[in-house]
């Protein structure tokens, strides 16, 4: 999973499944916007699937 922020960045990217992108302000301060995320993933019969879409962050 990457996220990005809207010029095109990279301001998050993990492997794991187990860990997702937080914005909580205790950890990592995320700007008030909107992001993308874009997901590739394999299911159980090896497939292969592209999610994609955007989050606004609003405090």
């Amino acid at each position: 999973m990457s996220v990005f922020n809207r010029w095109g960045e990279v301001i998050f990217t993990t492997d794991d499944v187990e860990q997702g992108w937080s914005v909580d302000a205790a950890t990592t301060f995320i700007p008030l916007g909107i992001y993308f995320y874009d997901v590739a993933l394999f299911d159980l019969n090896g497939n292969k699937h592209r999610l994609s879409g955007s989050v606004r962050v609003i405090r």
